[in-house]
């Protein structure tokens, strides 16, 4: 379970759009394809715009609503009209930027892909603005309606009716199985993001029921308390270590050596226990997804 813990960087550039050679070179046609990836990518930009609070709610598994709360920076008057647009971004200006970028989403495509599957509004305050403002967009990413709103400092995005104008989709999404399943992968996107960010409160609900709370903490192994359960936490080794060379930082969490504490590690779920990061990244490596499927046949002997 390594862990990377060099801290994340946010730019605070105004929002531009990109240049159409580094368009070319970072843009992917699978932006949102599920309810998880969709909580995933406003996730990473509500912790890009340094927030300390998220609050995630569904409504019918995301389908009828997602909706992503949280206390960061907001997003400036100017920059608003931009945020639904393609290929418009703070995070990097052309493709050089790739080399030093610290931040979560560059690509500038994931508001726009949700405008384009959903019906999107976002309430947004910063510091310097008197009262917050609700901004409504267009299947393309346009501003149709501004209204003042109630709301502190920071932004929430809300998308209805997610894939709407996908009926094959939608169908697919709408199946209880699979309505299960995805609400498990939400969860899962949820813990994996919020692990990391250790000082970081986070509230998921669906269907206005909390299904899972993070407090804030100031360190992982606190952090993985709150994920996974407390007897496998206190079977774990930390190792850190700090190459003199490089300066990259490492941190791992792993099972005790101790045949018994192997054993206690096994009476918990192998999967949910199981995180990689890269610079605060989740990943996943084939070698040692090998690995964790092993420790699990083992586990059920």
């Amino acid at each position: 379970m390594p862990i990377d813990i060099i801290d994340l960087m946010t730019f605070t550039m105004s929002i531009n759009i990109l240049p159409q050679s580094t368009i070319r070179q970072i843009t992917t046609s699978q932006i949102i394809t599920s309810v998880s990836t969709a909580v995933k990518e406003l996730i990473e930009n509500a912790i890009d715009a340094k927030a300390t609070s998220i609050q995630i709610n569904l409504m019918n598994q995301g389908l009828d609503l997602i909706e992503v709360k949280d206390d960061g920076s907001g997003i400036p008057t100017q920059d608003v009209p931009l945020i639904c647009q393609a290929a418009t971004t703070s995070k990097i200006t052309d493709i050089t930027d790739l080399d030093s970028l610290s931040s979560y989403g560059f690509r500038g495509e994931a508001l726009n892909a949700l405008c384009q599957i959903g019906e999107v509004s976002v309430t947004t305050k910063t510091n310097s603005d008197p009262v917050a403002s609700m901004y409504k967009f267009s299947h393309t990413g346009e501003v149709t309606s501004t209204q003042p709103s109630h709301f502190p400092n920071g932004t929430t995005v809300s998308v209805k009716n997610l894939f709407h104008n996908l009926p094959v989709r939608k169908q697919y999404l709408s199946s209880k199985n699979r309505m299960l399943e995805e609400l498990r992968k939400v969860e899962r996107v949820v813990k994996c993001l919020s692990l990391i960010h250790c000082k970081l409160r986070v509230t998921l609900t669906h269907n206005k029921c909390v299904i899972w709370q993070k407090n804030p903490v100031w360190t992982v192994r606190l952090s993985l308390s709150q994920v996974i359960p407390l007897n496998i936490v206190n079977n774990l080794d930390e190792i850190q270590y700090e190459s003199a060379v490089h300066g990259a930082k490492l941190l791992l969490l792993l099972p005790k050596k101790s045949a018994s504490e192997i054993g206690a590690l096994c009476l918990g779920n192998m999967q949910q226990a199981y995180f990689i990061y890269v610079n605060k990244r989740p990943v996943r490596v084939g070698k040692i997804e090998k690995v964790r499927k092993n420790i699990r046949r083992v586990c059920q002997f």
